[in-house]
């Protein structure tokens, strides 16, 4: 075989695995793109059976007043929602709990929102969700980003 022939061999067999490496890379993670001014960014969405959606929020003001906040979004059929929702403070490697917090609701939907005081440090909120859908029931936690005061 001649030096063109195998290169061109070659060319095609690389594009062939290319394109099966980056087929698959879709079907696997879920991708979709957001466009925020300039940059692009590239969010994997989790698969969870009940849960559409959980969000997470934390502020910390300058006078040490964390704002904590969760959307929790069942999928059509949900029949509960309970969670429960940890401010928790870094000390080291390790997490403690600081303030927690329970709710509950029969919709698809729950919301929470609430405000602790706390000292200089790093925080993040833990939200533990467990939506009952058909009678089966799915656990999921998420944290939030990391704010220090």
């Amino acid at each position: 075989m001649n030096f063109r022939k195998m290169l061109s061999l070659m060319i095609v067999g690389l594009f062939i695995i290319s394109q099966s490496v980056l087929a698959s890379t879709e079907v696997l993670t879920h991708e979709s793109m957001v466009t925020n001014g300039q940059s692009k960014i590239v969010e994997i969405a989790p698969l969870w059976l009940n849960i559409n959606s959980i969000t997470t929020s934390l502020s910390i003001s300058n006078t040490g007043v964390a704002s904590s906040s969760a959307i929790i979004s069942g999928a059509k059929g949900t029949t509960s929602i309970s969670a429960i929702y940890s401010l928790e403070k870094k000390s080291g490697n390790t997490w403690s709990t600081v303030r927690t917090w329970t709710d509950s609701t029969s919709a698809t939907r729950l919301t929470f929102a609430e405000s602790s005081n706390v000292a200089g440090g790093t925080y993040r909120l833990s939200v533990t969700a467990t939506v009952v859908r058909n009678g089966v029931s799915e656990t999921v936690t998420v944290i939030s980003t990391e704010r220090t005061h």
